[in-house]
């Protein structure tokens, strides 16, 4: 995969996807469907001209099932190495600070923080 290290393509196991390009991906597809702006009278033309929606098929299901249970265990991946690179980073082992500039240590309090806020969203969604 692009932008990976070359060790992950040389690696045994199945390629791990990244969270955020998957998500970015579903964004981009999202947004290049949809007009910048629509009028209130157009709206209402696509409103009460659109089909109802039919159950989806078999077919449809599977994939969505499958996709919900990929997009899950994503999530439980993402969360178990932010809580190993949080614990790792609260330690503040020598070999994590030596060497380091003071700018660089303050971007590694910031990705400490951000780890915690999204860890903390990510806990949020979950509980609904």
């Amino acid at each position: 995969m692009a932008g990976h290290p070359p060790s992950d393509r040389t690696s045994t196991k199945s390629p791990k996807v990244d969270i955020f390009d998957y998500l970015q991906e579903q964004v981009l597809k999202e947004e290049s469907s949809l007009p910048s702006a629509i009028s209130h009278k157009k709206l209402n033309e696509l409103f009460t001209s659109a089909q109802k929606d039919h159950l989806a098929s078999e077919g449809d299901l599977d994939h969505s099932l499958e996709g919900k249970e990929r997009f899950k265990q994503l999530l439980i991946d993402w969360s178990s190495l932010t809580s190993e690179l949080l614990e790792a980073l609260s330690k503040k082992h020598g070999y994590i600070v030596e060497g380091r500039s003071p700018k660089s240590l303050m971007a590694l309090g910031a990705l400490e923080a951000h780890l915690k806020m999204a860890k903390g969203a990510q806990e949020a969604s979950e509980s609904d």
